[in-house]
């Protein structure tokens, strides 16, 4: 997906709302009533103070914080305005609105989804949501969506509705347009002028864009040469539609030309050999340029434009993922087969075979991406932010255990900016194989990078065993060292002695449990590797100048 579809943070799940409004009289300055529901009171908040409500003439009449819950409100409150969480315990986003048609309650919804509940929404609009918004919201964005469901409740009689659908599409032109080089004036224009027949016709986007490697070629010889046949070529679509009477621009933007057609219902089968393959051959023949296509859903309704250029532009952003010339909305098939903790494990992997010597990680960095590209499917910039963080984290792990220094920065920045250019994520997966085994291959190659290993080896055994009774003895029969070499071999590599860095890590853990956790100093002391609380106190004050409990306190009203 694109950019608008990311989460602030993409390790937690996506939220899925749905609005509804109840209409309290029939005059239209009345107020709606909402209902908000969801298992995390931040997002309650959060909806609650997004928008002023009340300028828009709805009142929040309860919250609820479960499916089961939201039901009882639901039939309690009778309102047509209910926020919530498509997620929840107890009934899913999709069970509540089959639950509100089911019971015939006049319900507006619209849900706001991230791109990994994408067709769940989807099956949501199917049932009869007004509207959906890809996270993350913006109170623009709500706000109209809000008045789109007014408006459905307020319509009364066909010259209203008239009007009222006039003024949406014209919103509409302006919203998908917003920050956009084109006039959505212009555009808009061209379109009213058209005077065409809606009568049983079926509205479906379409994205028209030059094909990656006719778009590489082009920009390697000249940028210029590929904007004016771009630009031609743009304009050559728009100009084939207009005169057929059956399509109209409805954004046209740097990367693509989205055309909104017109296609009679008796002829939704032969849809791509009547509408789409004539243009991609025209282009052709006349250009010498092979086309990208995607199509998205469709839609009766014109005041569902929206929602039917979202469905073609979500499309669209597989060109990223998929090598193909051709992506349809409706076949697009994605299931998410991992998570983001399998994710980290793998991540955990590649490092520790790194500490160990092991160099052979093409495999592990394959299974990376893959699950990267599995996450993040159809969102190109949440996929190559994650490739970002892995970069990032990579480089600080192996600095930490110093395995390489700050020369590696610069050679780290240049990486990341040449995959953030790439055109396609498999282009990113093959530069990353060819980065990493040049990476690797330096680390073990560069002479004194013995010693660091082995280092590195030790100071990760210390961080997974500090729990137990490390003692020095300990660790150099582990290493296969007498207790001497190990100790100043330790010291001479880390700067410090064995016995002050294994206390620095059991502190550090320990700082994080009592300002995160409400355990008991002696469960403290037992969970860093200490079975003498006592003798964990008196190192604690030696070091921090205040007991646990008191450092605590401290911290907690600073």
């Amino acid at each position: 997906m694109t950019a608008t579809h990311q989460l602030i943070d993409y390790h937690k799940r996506p939220i899925g709302l749905i609005i509804c409004f109840k209409r309290q009289q029939a005059e239209r300055n009345s107020m709606l009533k909402v209902l908000i529901a969801d298992d995390e009171p931040v997002i309650i908040n959060g909806l609650k103070n997004m928008i002023k409500w009340n300028e828009l003439d709805c009142e929040i009449v309860g919250t609820a914080y479960d499916g089961m819950e939201t039901l009882d409100c639901l039939r309690k409150e009778n309102p047509d305005i209910a926020i919530f969480d498509i997620c929840m315990p107890g009934l899913t986003g999709i069970e509540l609105i089959k639950k509100i048609n089911k019971e015939n309650y006049k319900t507006k919804v619209i849900f706001i989804s991230g791109y990994q509940d994408f067709f769940y929404a989807q099956e949501a609009l199917k049932e009869g949501a007004v509207e959906y918004l890809l996270k993350p919201v913006k109170k623009a964005n709500l706000e109209q969506a809000v008045k789109k469901a007014q408006m459905l409740i307020w319509q009364q009689n066909p010259v209203t509705l008239l009007q009222e659908t006039k003024n949406e599409i014209r919103e509409i032109f302006s919203d998908i347009n917003k920050n956009n080089e084109y006039a959505e004036e212009e555009l808009y224009n061209q379109f009213h002028a058209l005077g065409l027949d809606f009568t049983d016709k079926l509205f479906v986007g379409v994205c028209f864009s030059i094909s990656n490697e006719d778009k590489k070629q082009l920009t390697y010889h000249m940028y210029e040469k590929y904007e004016l046949i771009r630009f031609s070529i743009f304009n050559r679509i728009q100009t084939y539609f207009t005169d057929n009477r059956n399509g109209f621009v409805i954004k046209r933007d740097d990367s693509s030309c989205n055309i909104m057609i017109l296609l009679p219902k008796e002829k939704v089968e032969d849809m791509i050999a009547i509408y789409i393959e004539p243009v991609v051959e025209m282009i052709l023949k006349d250009y010498q340029i092979h086309m990208f296509v995607a199509i998205g859903d469709k839609v009766t309704n014109i005041t569902k434009l929206k929602y039917a250029y979202k469905t073609a532009k979500f499309a669209f952003e597989l060109k990223y993922f998929e090598n193909k010339n051709l992506i349809v909305y409706q076949n697009i098939k994605k299931e998410y087969e991992c998570s983001f903790d399998d994710f980290q494990q793998v991540v955990d992997i590649i490092i520790k075979k790194i500490i160990a010597g092991d160099k052979n990680i093409e495999h592990d960095l394959l299974v990376c991406l893959d699950m990267i590209e599995n996450l993040h499917y159809g969102n190109r910039y949440a996929a190559i932010n994650r490739c970002f963080s892995f970069i990032v984290n990579f480089y600080q792990t192996l600095a930490d255990y110093n395995l390489i220094d700050e020369s590696y920065r610069d050679r780290q920045d240049d990486f990341m900016n040449t995959i953030r250019l790439l055109d396609t994520f498999e282009e990113v997966k093959n530069k990353f194989i060819e980065y990493y085994k040049e990476f690797t291959n330096s680390i073990f190659d560069e002479v004194g990078n013995k010693d660091k290993l082995i280092v590195a080896r030790i100071k990760d055994y210390i961080q997974q065993n500090y729990v137990e009774n490390i003692t020095l003895s300990h660790m150099a029969k582990q290493f296969y060292m007498n207790s001497f070499y190990f100790s100043s071999f330790f010291k001479k590599e880390t700067g410090k002695n064995f016995k002050a860095y294994l206390t620095d890590i059991r502190m550090k853990e320990a700082l994080r449990l009592i300002l995160s956790t409400d355990l008991k100093t002696y469960e403290i002391a037992e969970k860093v590797g200490y079975n003498n609380v006592r003798q964990f106190t008196d190192k604690f004050k030696e070091l921090y100048d205040s007991s646990p409990s008191e450092y605590k306190k401290s911290k907690l009203n600073e």
